[in-house]
């Protein structure tokens, strides 16, 4: 999945006068190139398209993000997923998507802003649920392309960590939940029944304290 397309995957009207304009600065571009006799030229051009069409992106997830939190101030009785799938075509799940990644990557880590979206995408659910601690996120920041984002993301879901400041939650037979942050004191959360009758329960916490999901373990 391109940068490019990732953020602009809707179809989209262009007018021939903009698209004779685009092609227009192409020809330039090329013609600068055969005159210069070197192709680096026309190459900094795609360059900036690239960098440019990222950056769009980015900036859409934003604005995906920022209208959520304020579509309650609009007199309309659409959901926000409704209106923009009725105007921009962007389904329910591709603008969940985009304000989450916002959300819960860009947002508190701006240093992600110019990752791969291949690789915001792959390492979403992870962030969403807190999977990723403090030395992970610097990882991810370093990382240099989205497979090592990938890797990083396998690592945590495995438990594979040598980092003393992992959050790591306990579910006692009693129903009783506590957590530890590496070798510090144990803290009681709360209670949650076992009551394995219960399917909807039963899946919650299955789900919760699946260590090859969440890294929480279960007693």
């Amino acid at each position: 999945m391109s940068q490019l397309t990732y953020s602009h995957d809707q179809s989209q009207r262009i007018q021939k006068s903009v698209l004779a304009m685009v092609y227009e600065e192409v020809d330039e571009y090329i013609e600068r190139s055969l005159v210069a006799g070197s192709p680096d030229i026309a190459l900094g051009l795609a360059e900036n398209l690239i960098v440019t069409g990222h950056l769009r992106g980015v900036q859409l997830m934003k604005l995906f993000h920022d209208l959520y939190e304020v579509w309650s101030a609009f007199k309309t009785d659409d959901t926000i997923e409704d209106y923009v799938f009725a105007k921009l075509g962007v389904s329910e799940r591709k603008f969940r998507e985009y304000r989450q990644i916002y959300q819960y990557i860009i947002k508190p880590h701006p240093e992600m802003a110019g990752k791969n979206m291949m690789g915001l995408q792959g390492i979403l659910v992870a962030a969403r649920d807190g999977m990723f601690d403090e030395k992970d996120w610097e990882e991810l920041i370093k990382a240099p392309d989205a497979s090592t984002m990938f890797e990083i993301r396998r690592r945590v879901y495995n438990g594979e960590t040598t980092n003393s400041n992992r959050l790591v939650i306990t579910w006692e037979r009693d129903g009783q939940i506590y957590c530890r942050r590496g070798d510090g004191p144990i803290k009681h959360v709360g209670w949650l029944t076992r009551d394995e009758s219960d399917d909807d329960i039963a899946s919650a916490v299955g789900r919760m304290t699946n260590p090859d999901k969440t890294g929480v373990m279960r007693k």
